[in-house]
């Protein structure tokens, strides 16, 4: 019988938000004192972050399944917008004993969580954060960015030095760089707005009480989709709201009737033609302060089966 080791984790997150700054600590050094970044500037760009050089997270002993969490407040004090992009730079490995790169086991995910949206900016393998665009950072607004770094749990190890066992001992290192690029005229022209693709589909609506939404966005948004049927059916249907963390990616939305909704509904249909429902999708995108509203009409018809 094998027995596996007892692990430890020694993980260390140490990122130093600082807007169009940023350095890193590996818990062993003093932090760097955050330098500016700004390119292809026009006008007056002035940017100030929630932390001040203060570190954005920072795990010790942190084993598998568990996870530790940072945000920070990015505010545009000058005159003009400017367009925000992240960078994870200098990653710095410090294997166990046992070999393991914590940066290719760790998951990181970034939202943006301005007004209490939970907007995805990243989602995966920490190793593949590498740099991406957040969007517009209007003159006098702000936005907040929550940070979460996760060690999955993929159950026993197999062998004392395998599985999760590989990453004991193990320490890590990152540096999150934000870069602000100033927007000539401070309007934002220069960004592309979120599109939307919707098609609602109506088939299982009368069989099995659910109606689905299929979105699909060109960049990661959060969606909230209500339906509403005419108040003379008696007819609700309980809204949802869905993230899609990844652009281009068609995702569905399951919008669901209790079974006395959709009695309802049936004997709507037996004194009309067809019952139609308004499908309404408000979007809030990364990067584009405000919502923006799709609607869509669709009809339901009694098949003879229900009438």
């Amino acid at each position: 019988m094998i027995r596996t080791q007892p692990l430890s984790r020694l993980l260390t997150l140490a990122a130093i938000v600082a807007v169009v700054a940023a350095c890193a600590s590996t818990g062993l050094a003093t932090p760097e004192q955050p330098h500016p970044i700004l390119t292809q500037a026009s006008g007056q760009l002035t940017i100030s972050n929630s932390l001040d050089g203060q570190a954005l997270f920072q795990a010790h002993g942190l084993a598998p399944g568990g996870s530790v969490t940072g945000s920070v407040q990015l505010s545009n004090d000058g005159a003009v917008a400017g367009e925000l992009s992240l960078a994870q730079l200098d990653v710095q490995d410090t294997p166990g004993a046992n070999g393991g790169r914590l940066s290719d086991a760790l998951h990181l995910q970034v939202d943006d969580i301005t007004g209490g949206n939970d907007v995805p900016v990243f989602a995966g393998q920490m190793a593949a954060a590498g740099t991406r665009p957040v969007g517009l950072l209007a003159p006098g607004s702000a936005r907040r960015f929550r940070f979460t770094a996760s060690l999955p749990d993929n159950g026993r190890p197999p062998t004392p030095s395998g599985g999760d066992n590989a990453y004991a001992g193990s320490a890590l290192s990152a540096q999150y760089s934000w870069t602000a690029t100033a927007v000539d005229g401070g309007g934002g022209g220069g960004t592309n707005p979120p599109r939307l693709s919707l098609r609602v589909d109506t088939h299982r609506i009368l069989k099995r009480g659910w109606l689905d939404v299929f979105a699909r966005c060109n960049r990661g948004c959060t969606l909230r989709v209500a339906a509403k049927a005419p108040r003379k059916t008696h007819v609700k249907i309980r809204r949802r709201t869905a993230t899609l963390p990844l652009p281009n990616t068609t995702s569905r939305i399951r919008l669901k009737l209790t079974k006395r909704n959709r009695l309802n509904l049936l004997r709507a249909l037996r004194h009309r033609k067809r019952v139609v429902l308004g499908v309404k999708v408000r979007l809030v995108a990364a990067g584009w302060g405000e919502p923006i509203t799709y609607k869509k009409r669709v009809s339901i018809r009694a098949t003879r089966r229900h009438r």
